[in-house]
């Protein structure tokens, strides 16, 4: 119970997307390009801070790291050159058995993967559209440690 609160709990924060740029993907056809911010790297921990890394758009370049724990209402997610987007409560759950095809990759082991999504209410960084969504999937160790899942990205458009 205790880990599958870790997981819930990190997701809802990454999906907060207080993090340098925690994500969305917005459905179209696969020759479609995504418009929004993408993110390379997210780390943080469940108790702790996280943090968003590799960011495109008007952001700095990643978020500045921020409480897990007030991200996973849904909150603003401060970017390093002073710009915010602003999320709504993550959606969690665990996606073990998604499709992790490349480029992406299964969790390692010992960790549990688990996807966040929601949706994007504001946005002064003029690179995610509004309304807009978010997404991301993260791997969750024991520890409470968070990791974005191999090959994927945090995405937010």
């Amino acid at each position: 119970m205790l880990k599958s609160r870790y997981h819930r709990f990190a997701v809802a924060v990454l999906a907060s997307a207080s993090l340098a740029g925690v994500f969305a993907i917005t459905a179209g056809p696969a020759s479609a390009t995504f418009v929004g911010i993408k993110c390379t790297g997210l780390t943080g921990t469940v108790s702790g801070t996280i943090q968003a890394t590799g960011c495109n758009g008007n952001t700095g370049g990643s978020s500045v790291p921020q409480s897990t724990s007030s991200l996973v209402s849904g909150g603003v997610v401060h970017w390093v050159n002073g710009k915010t987007t602003t999320i709504g409560a993550a959606t969690t759950s665990s996606t073990e058995t998604d499709s992790d095809a490349p480029p992406k990759a299964p969790c390692p082991a010992g960790t549990s993967e688990t996807s966040a999504k929601g949706s994007v209410t504001a946005d002064t960084t003029g690179s995610a559209p509004v309304p807009g969504t978010y997404k991301v999937e993260v791997c969750v160790d024991g520890s409470g440690n968070i990791t974005i899942e191999p090959g994927s990205k945090l995405k937010i458009g």
